[in-house]
């Protein structure tokens, strides 16, 4: 009976420092990404439309790096209109990409009048390395740029967002604490962290669930913060910001289901979902142009007239 006891027991600590193994690991691999080079970011632009790297070449700008609320630096740039305008807009990118993947969004902004702030989200672009806390942070960081943005131009100048993404997710939780935003558009962002990394245990990395509950409580040792606290789906219940809801409807990367939550969750009288067809993850605009833009300037038109 004494080498039977043995043996379950070396082989429940192999399951049990396996488990463990694999939590910590997934919990790092999350927060620390493989990012994109502003090179990639172009290439990727041109691929979608050369016309838009054009744009941002001749487009009047400047390099503002604002410090967030723990002095961290974000890298980001200021696009202005050549006639002046007091309406701004603060464009976060998505996981893993960089400030120049938002260009394509900056462009239909700027055509419709508004100043463009781009920036790089924590550990990724220009910023140094860090790591990406999945929103935990960064929608602080909103919030940082938000208060840079007044202290520079002014109470009196408006301040919608835009998010892809985890840039979504982010501009969500930022509105939880403050509302004073004209506008937010949320393209492809998750309700919930810790649904989605059951959701991706499951169907994207062929691992058990149960996992990514390990993974969360993991990241509480390694990053400070638990995946299972990220819920933007709870900052929509007191929100009055009027929300443009955007996805693909063929995401299998965020559940499409995660964007219709969001949508009826939103506690305001002026929110909108546009689902595009045949268009997966953060594919909304590439999918359709033309309609990706109509839907931001009629949304726009009618929040801000």
């Amino acid at each position: 009976m004494t080498i039977p006891l043995i043996v379950i027991g070396l082989l429940v600590l192999i399951l049990l420092g396996t488990t463990l193994g694999i939590s910590f690991s997934y919990a790092y691999f999350i927060t620390h990404p493989a990012t994109e080079s502003k090179e990639d970011s172009i290439e990727k632009l041109n691929r979608l439309d050369e016309s838009l790297w054009d744009f941002f070449t001749e487009v009047s700008k400047e390099e503002w790096n604002i410090p967030s609320f723990d002095n961290y630096l974000l890298h980001g740039t200021l696009l202005t209109q050549e006639k002046p305008s007091s309406s701004y807009v603060i464009i976060t990118h998505g996981y893993t990409a960089s400030r120049y993947s938002s260009i394509r969004y900056a462009r239909i902004f700027y055509r419709l009048g508004l100043n463009v702030y781009l920036y790089d989200l924590r550990g990724h672009g220009a910023n140094a390395p860090a790591p990406c806390t999945m929103g935990s942070k960064e929608h602080r960081d909103i919030l940082a740029i938000t208060d840079a943005l007044y202290e520079r131009f002014g109470k009196e100048i408006s301040i919608g967002l835009h998010g892809e993404s985890l840039g979504a997710s982010s501009t969500l939780l930022a509105l939880a604490l403050r509302q004073d935003y004209r506008f937010a558009v949320a393209d492809c962002g998750f309700s919930d962290l810790g649904q989605l990394m059951h959701y991706q245990a499951r169907h994207r990395l062929h691992l058990p669930s149960f996992l990514a509950s390990c993974a969360s409580r993991a990241s509480v040792l390694v990053n400070g913060f638990s995946f299972a606290g990220i819920r933007p789906m709870d900052a929509m219940k007191n929100n009055q910001v009027p929300l443009l809801f955007i996805t693909g409807a063929c995401d299998d990367f965020i559940p499409v289901s995660m964007t219709e939550d969001l949508y009826k969750a939103d506690a305001g009288e002026k929110k909108e979902l546009h689902l595009f067809p045949g268009a997966v993850h953060a594919k909304s605009y590439a999918s359709d142009p033309l309609r990706y833009q109509t839907c931001i300037q009629d949304f726009i038109h009618e929040v801000t007239l």
